[in-house]
């Protein structure tokens, strides 16, 4: 049988390793976004014109 103790114990190391993790994860991403290239942003920006579609009446054809 665990004790209240030993269930507090695994709760903090939970908490703890959970907090870690997260800021990790954070870590990576902004490492991840400052060594992406400048014109990637550029690229996807102008692919995102590229689909864009600014006519109601086509999306409204598309949906029926």
């Amino acid at each position: 049988m665990i004790s209240v103790a030993q269930t507090h114990t695994h709760i903090e190391l939970n908490a703890i390793n959970n907090t870690e993790l997260h800021i990790n994860a954070q870590n990576i991403l902004t490492l991840t976004h400052a060594k992406q290239s400048k014109s990637t942003l550029l690229v996807y920006k102008l692919k995102q014109k590229k689909f864009q579609i600014n006519n109601i009446d086509l999306i409204l054809a598309l949906t029926f």
